[in-house]
């Protein structure tokens, strides 16, 4: 996991420090050898939405995946209950009852 610090991550700095965070970093977990052979998945989540809109944009970046989208509503838990699919571990409170995304994502 690769969390930016608070400028990198838009909410101290601009979008454009973000920006140029995630366009040195994507390039290089993609040619890497674990996302080269399919094991690897690159999620991109904001933590919090504008205002009173509460939506929490995330996009999921795979090799298998090609222009994917999935119009399903999630929320973190599905995103936490597709972490523990993948890791093979019990899902984690709440998440055990929402539905993971690792199906909607062919994953």
């Amino acid at each position: 996991m690769v969390i930016p610090n608070l400028n990198n991550d838009a909410h101290d700095g601009s979008l454009l420090e973000a920006d140029n965070w995630l366009a040195d970093w994507i390039p290089a977990v993609m040619a890497g050898p674990d996302y080269q052979a399919g094991r690897l998945a690159i999620v991109v989540t904001f933590d919090e939405g504008i205002g009173t809109n509460q939506n929490i944009p995330f996009v999921v970046v795979h090799p298998s995946l090609d222009n994917v989208v999935v119009t399903q509503a999630y929320d973190h838990y599905g995103l936490t209950r597709m972490y523990d699919d993948v890791l093979g571990v019990p899902p984690l409170n709440a998440a055990a009852t929402h539905p993971g995304l690792k199906a909607a994502f062919g994953l």
